[in-house]
């Protein structure tokens, strides 16, 4: 086993596995999540931020626009946070406050030139391994479906694997997407992602993609949060589930070890997930 990897049930991995490999790739796809995931968390031991943090630390738009957003997190992530909230409600406030926050960006004058100033920020970093990962699921054509709740979603993440030369055309994005008028934001797409709704029944409002996973029954789940695990919600199909536990490791390990298959710490790279392509897939 690989140094920074913990196997939850190594039995239960195995058999997961092989079964996998038995169904073939025609049966297989991968769901994995963006920020923190497919991107390293960390730079010379200090946090990395999200895309939406990006620019808000960066001052890029109006000048009381940082401020505004500080509070909204300020208002809003204790519900977010909060388990004695019941999960309807606070889905309905999560919403509340994705569209609080879509309405400031566009009132403070978001436009896409503050979105490329983002991607092109040395504060995103693709995970050690993550280049090779994505040119093995191009060259096998195995869907890879980032779900994402990110504040500049679609535009961002487009943008930047654009960037990084790795916009294939087996990758689909199901994230927020803003509506443009030229180069300014005026609008974004319904349904809004949220991290309470992001899982394949929003994905659903996705027809270009769902009707491409929705007969396939395997899938190599990817995230670094405990609701990333869920993202398969909506869909019947068995999950490998590898999560990335970047901080707080001796704290959160049990609870993570609950939701993922296997779980690859300290901020690693991505050299196990391609050793368990590489068994799943046969190449």
């Amino acid at each position: 086993m690989m140094k920074n990897v913990v196997v939850s049930n190594k039995a239960n991995f195995e058999e997961k596995l092989m079964a996998m490999r038995e169904a073939g790739i025609e049966k297989f796809f991968v769901l994995s999540d963006f920020d923190g995931t497919l991107t390293k968390m960390f730079y010379k031991n200090m946090p990395r931020p999200s895309l939406i943090s990006i620019l808000r630390s960066r001052n890029l738009l109006s000048p009381d626009y940082s401020r505004k957003a500080q509070e909204l997190y300020e208002k809003y992530h204790p519900i977010e946070i909060d388990p004695k909230i019941p999960f309807e409600e606070k889905a309905r406030i999560m919403e509340n406050w994705w569209r609080e926050h879509y309405l400031l960006l566009m009132e403070s004058g978001l436009e896409k030139r503050h979105i490329r100033k983002v991607i092109n920020s040395k504060a995103i970093e693709l995970r050690f391994g993550a280049k090779k990962f994505f040119k093995t699921l191009k060259r096998l054509k195995v869907p890879l479906v980032i779900l994402s709740s990110s504040g500049l979603g679609y535009d961002a993440i487009s943008m930047f694997l654009r960037k990084e030369k790795l916009l294939f055309e087996n990758v689909f994005i199901v994230s927020n997407r803003f509506i443009w008028k030229g180069d300014k934001a005026v609008g974004v797409r319904q349904p809004l992602i949220h991290s309470l709704n992001k899982n394949c029944t929003v994905m659903k409002n996705f027809p270009e993609v769902f009707e491409r996973i929705k007969e396939k029954n395997n899938v190599l789940l990817l995230g670094n949060d405990v609701h990333d695990a869920n993202m398969l919600e909506g869909l019947k199909a068995e999950a490998l589930k590898i999560g990335f536990l970047n901080e707080n490791i001796e704290e959160n390990l049990n609870r993570y070890k609950e939701c993922y298959d296997a779980l690859i710490l300290n901020d690693g790279g991505m050299s196990f997930v391609n050793s368990v392509l590489k068994k799943v897939l046969v190449y």
